[in-house]
């Protein structure tokens, strides 16, 4: 049961690109008749527009569709469009089609006999796979857990008996606990470890610790568990995806699915006003985003035509967070080169929480009112004096731009 709850978190963490790649995988995992799927991606492994998500040519020329969603609200219109979609234009081999694999990453209802229906009066064959048959299929190859979830089972099958590993790596565990300033007995509860005491010992190398505890804490700190055990890959699992106005949607279903309680929009005011996305998933599990455009309008060349769209997603992150988090939840901040390059630099070796708390709170307010383009809050001079005339340049492009 326990490496089922963890595969499961695992792939409710997943974001919408991440959650196609291993469905792929798993799918040729559970059925030969899914080798050599397709997925819809750019040579970079980036999702492109068009359907279906993932496809197969058989040799008779027939196609299987699959379509992947990590949707979590109005899912039935969602998947009912995404079959739908498959029997229209949008999709070239729409008469070639013979069968149909739909998988969502939350378990379904009674409403799957609604999909069911849909492909058979298609006259297409179906398979739907919910949340709990994507954890059924990925229990069975621990090899795959380990590699591409982060989970590590216990292969009972390598061993002459049922004992649990251990390893010396009380240090990282320490490492991992001060870096959130926890007590060891706060700390404990966290992980549910039954001893303060035997935690101590693991941490001084006094004793060992098992590899389901490596779990627990792998877990509540987002830590990678090969680091805790042995000091491989980066302490920390990092997006390295950037925040563009062509993966918009995408990257809202990952903001959702991540549940953030708090969020920080970070601007690098010497740093030709890049801008980092921060976000906080609990007190010890953080993560980050660029933006793969910079804010200093006035130095650019051409593409000006896009600060329409540009004010939009701003827009649209900072309601989505609000709704979230809670608007009071929802934070500037305007950092100097060095403490923004910290952050831009971040390769998850470091604890991303100690990072933000260490950093001042100058433009607390900024996110919220950059939306003010008609100032009605404060005056020009009122924000210049706030923030500085970056800060009056910016609206003034908003505003001339989109009025």
């Amino acid at each position: 049961m326990k490496n089922d709850e963890a595969i499961k978190l695992a792939i409710r963490k997943l974001s919408p690109q991440e959650f196609e790649n291993i469905c792929c995988k798993l799918l040729e995992i559970h059925s030969d008749e899914y080798t050599g799927l397709i997925p819809n991606q750019t040579p970079d492994g980036k999702i492109r527009k068009g359907q279906p998500d993932a496809h197969k040519i058989n040799q008779d020329g027939r196609y299987i569709a699959c379509q992947f969603t990590t949707q979590q609200t109005n899912l039935k219109s969602k998947i009912i469009n995404d079959i739908s979609v498959l029997n229209s234009e949008k999709c070239y081999f729409r008469d070639k089609i013979y069968k149909v694999v739909i998988c969502v990453s939350l378990n379904l209802s009674s409403e799957v006999a609604l999909y069911r229906a849909k492909c058979d009066k298609l006259g297409w064959k179906h398979e739907i796979l919910t949340l709990t048959d994507l954890v059924n299929i990925a229990k069975q190859d621990y090899k795959f857990c380990n590699d591409h979830l982060n989970v590590q089972i216990y292969n009972h099958k390598e061993t002459d008996n049922n004992t649990e590993r251990f390893y010396l790596c009380g240090e990282r565990v320490k490492e991992l606990r001060q870096e959130r300033n926890l007590k060891p007995s706060e700390f404990m509860e966290y992980i549910n470890h039954y001893s303060e005491k035997s935690l101590l010992d693991i941490e001084s190398n006094q004793e060992e610790c098992s590899l389901s505890l490596i779990e627990s804490v792998a877990n509540f700190t987002g830590a990678n568990i090969d680091w805790i055990k042995h000091k491989n890959k980066h302490k920390y699992k990092y997006d390295s995806d950037s925040i563009s106005l062509y993966n918009h949607n995408d990257i809202i279903k990952q903001i959702n699915n991540y549940d953030f309680q708090e969020a920080f929009f970070c601007v690098g005011v010497e740093n030709r006003y890049r801008l980092i996305l921060i976000g906080k998933i609990h007190d010890s599990y953080w993560v980050s985003f660029g933006f793969n455009y910079t804010l200093d309008f006035w130095d650019w060349w051409d593409d000006k035509d896009l600060i329409p769209d540009i004010f939009a997603q701003i827009k649209d992150l900072y309601f989505v967070l609000s709704k979230i988090c809670g608007i009071v939840h929802v934070h500037g901040r305007i950092l100097n080169k060095q403490d923004f390059e910290e952050l831009e630099n971040y390769n998850g070796e470091k604890f991303i929480g100690s990072i933000i708390s260490s950093l001042t709170k100058n433009g607390e307010y900024w996110i919220d009112e950059v939306r003010d383009v008609n100032n009605s809050y404060f005056t020009e001079d009122e924000y210049k004096e706030k923030y500085g005339e970056w800060f009056v340049k910016l609206q003034e492009h908003f505003r001339d731009y989109t009025n």
